[in-house]
């Protein structure tokens, strides 16, 4: 993958990609954003604590939607429990809103300095099927992954 864009010293333009990414019709009341969140969540866990344990990683959540703030708490967290990558709330993030729906999720290293994943829910899928609120999508570039159904 080459990117475009400048990000300072020591980041070179070639990188390598990794993509999570679940598709789920929507439930209503936070619901579907939940179980894609209790989905993804420990598998980004997993990635980061078997990749970088000693690089302090954290994950960041925010919250853009108040409903799923509310599953954020009820369902998520509980589900997710305690891990070796902490599960932070970062309601003062500014970059998203209006590109990401419902969550946005940053991967960091070095206890949130160095930003090594973005995602979040976007209305990709129901735009290319005409269903204005009928699918949420979860996750990192690729819009036409499906997850399985379990």
């Amino acid at each position: 993958m080459l990117r475009a864009q400048d990000f300072g010293p020591g980041r070179p333009a070639h990188f390598r990609l990794c993509a999570l990414v679940s598709t789920a019709r929507d439930t209503g009341s936070g619901r579907t954003e939940a179980r894609l969140l209790t989905r993804h969540l420990p598998s980004w866990r997993t990635v980061l604590a078997d990749l970088a344990p000693t690089a302090a990683p954290r994950m960041h959540i925010t919250a853009l939607d108040p409903v799923v703030g509310e599953r954020l708490a009820d369902t998520v967290r509980p589900a997710l429990g305690h891990g070796p990558v902490p599960l932070r709330d970062e309601p003062q993030r500014q970059r998203g809103p209006g590109y990401y729906r419902a969550a946005a999720l940053r991967l960091t290293l070095s206890d949130g300095v160095d930003e090594v994943g973005d995602g979040g829910f976007t209305d990709w899928t129901a735009r290319l099927t005409g269903t204005r609120r009928a699918w949420r999508r979860f996750g990192w570039p690729h819009p036409r992954e499906r997850a399985a159904s379990r």
